[in-house]
């Protein structure tokens, strides 16, 4: 049996994935990207980090308020700014208006983002709103960086391997050349 890549417990659900790395080249001209696959891997979650996970992206908890608390400071800051604005100056007006928005639409953004999650994972059935959680877990604790390339992990799952080359440039920010040998890998795994 394979060990949990965060708790290293007996793992029950095991991924194999394919690791992409990407490389931000950035010169005068702009920003450019170079693509090259990496290698296959194995990555596995117990079923407690995945309940673990599941709770974190259905339950409102402190990771939510850390997340929108600088937006609320923002919006407070806003408001204090305006009170206190007794000589109608200009530049303070602006400064606390744009703070009052950037607060409200901050802390928004984050609130429908976790309830837009929320109603995706508790419309999904328990098990497979656990998989899915236990494929966030991969995402969040499998390494990121190898040297100074970026990595990205698609699965190889029954989804992923009938996707067209398209679908795999849009669903994991593939440059062309390397959608299509991804695709070539995937499809004689069938």
């Amino acid at each position: 049996m394979s060990q949990c890549l965060h708790c290293s417990a007996t793992a029950i659900y095991n991924f194999h994935v394919l690791e992409v790395q990407t490389l931000h080249i950035r010169d005068i001209s702009g920003e450019r990207r170079v693509q090259a696959l990496g290698l296959f891997q194995n990555y596995a979650i117990c079923r407690n980090c995945a309940e673990t996970q599941l709770q974190l992206t259905t339950q409102f908890n402190w990771t939510i308020i850390k997340k929108i608390f600088p937006f609320l400071i923002i919006f407070l800051l806003g408001i204090i700014v305006l009170y206190y604005n007794k000589q109608n100056n200009l530049v303070f007006f602006l400064f606390s208006f744009s703070a009052f928005f950037c607060g409200i639409v901050g802390c928004y953004s984050h609130l429908k983002k976790f309830f837009s999650n929320k109603k995706y994972y508790t419309s999904l059935e328990k098990e497979e709103a656990l998989l899915k959680a236990a494929w966030d877990c991969i995402l969040m604790y499998a390494p990121k960086k190898d040297g100074d390339n970026d990595l990205t992990y698609i699965p190889i799952n029954e989804t992923t391997i009938n996707f067209d080359v398209k679908s795999l440039m849009q669903s994991y920010d593939l440059l062309p050349a390397i959608a299509q040998k991804t695709w070539e890998l995937l499809y004689s795994k069938k």
